[in-house]
């Protein structure tokens, strides 16, 4: 179902075997089909880290998580964002 279709508040993004240019073009299309939408990408990083990625990302409008994480951290973030 097209985005445009659906009422987001939250999105949830793992980069962990997405290519780059799929990962930041999700939380573009995202932004633009709700501009309102709370964005959370997460990322064990694999051999070259979360740095670049994770750069991109909140550049781009979203919150970062590295793996592993709690739930509760997770609990907390989508807390925050939903504020």
């Amino acid at each position: 179902m097209p985005l445009k279709q659906k009422s987001v508040s939250v999105a949830n993004n793992n980069f962990r075997g997405m290519k780059k240019r799929s990962i930041y073009g999700t939380i573009i299309e995202l932004k633009k089909a709700h501009p309102e939408v709370k964005l959370i990408a997460m990322s064990g990083g694999g051999w070259y880290g979360t740095d670049i990625d994770f750069d991109m990302a909140k550049k781009l409008g979203a919150r970062t998580l590295d793996k592993p994480f709690a739930l509760q951290e997770l609990l907390d973030v989508v807390g925050e964002l939903l504020d």
